[in-house]
């Protein structure tokens, strides 16, 4: 599974790099593995997204924003802006990266990735002008299919096979 290695903060819209330390009142959050923690400023309002380590900044990236935030405080939405491209992580409370993918206009652009808590691909899907087109895979935890089918414009199309727990075809479905 993809971790983020970022060192970011945002400090009255100014770009800083700085790590996981102690700064004032704050609040940590880590990843289930605890390779990625971020950091709350309570005071200031700033988050740290960063590896245990300080790990330099992510490349390509003009500024990025804590959107949501979870029941816990724990960043839950995540998002990097470069130029008119977005790219968005959604967490689970455990840090885990729940979905990924990247927003062109307020609409999906390209491959979306969503993980199970073990890191493990739920589903992948592609996006074209913020609908579903090519190849869309469910798979069960373990990595076992679920589905796989296409989508054209949006809509499914073509032949969709459904798969049993054992990976085994279980059926077909033609749109």
């Amino acid at each position: 599974m993809r971790q983020i290695s970022i060192l970011l903060m945002v400090v009255a819209g100014v770009l800083v790099a700085a790590g996981c330390g102690e700064r004032g009142r704050e609040e940590r959050f880590y990843s289930a593995d605890s390779s990625v923690c971020a950091t709350h400023n309570v005071g200031e309002g700033s988050w740290v997204i960063a590896d245990r380590d300080g790990v330099e900044p992510v490349e390509g990236y003009d500024s990025m924003r804590v959107v949501d935030t979870g029941a816990g405080g724990h960043p839950k939405r995540v998002v990097y802006y470069s130029g008119e491209w977005v790219h968005e992580f959604q967490y689970y409370s455990t840090m885990q990266v729940f979905s990924e993918g990247h927003v062109k206009g307020g609409r999906k652009e390209g491959r979306w990735v969503s993980y199970y808590p073990n890191g493990g691909v739920w589903s992948e899907s592609n996006y074209e002008g913020g609908k579903q087109v090519g190849v869309y895979r469910s798979m069960r935890e373990n990595g076992v299919p679920v589905v796989i089918g296409q989508y054209s414009e949006g809509m499914p199309s073509g032949t969709w096979e459904f798969y049993d727990a054992t990976g085994e075809l279980a059926g077909r479905k033609i749109y």
